[in-house]
């Protein structure tokens, strides 16, 4: 096991993190939003025949929502990462113990 003492956080590596994954977990849930969407529609159409599917709805839901969260997400993780570089800064770092194999 070799110890390492992490002292600074890359801010741009780690808001490069935060957005992909926050748009990547947006897109899953828009995804399944959507089907949820499509069997509803699909329920409510037998009952209300005059009923369509919202298109600008889906639009948004798989296109714009991810954007949006990797914006945000970006933004949030360069924060994030700020604020973990200045208390890493006021207590010396974290031991981090990594084997290699």
């Amino acid at each position: 096991m070799k110890k390492v003492t992490l002292t600074r956080v890359d801010a741009v590596s780690f808001a490069n993190f935060v957005a992909v994954f926050s748009a990547i977990v947006v897109l899953v849930a828009a995804v399944i939003m959507m089907v949820f969407g499509w069997l509803n529609f699909i329920k409510i159409d037998v009952w209300f025949p005059s009923a369509s599917f919202n298109w600008s709805y889906a639009i948004w839901t798989i296109i714009i929502s991810p954007l949006v969260a990797l914006a945000t997400g970006w933004v949030w993780g360069a924060v994030a990462a700020w604020f973990y570089n200045e208390a890493l800064g006021k207590t010396k770092g974290i031991k981090i113990e990594i084997s290699e194999k």
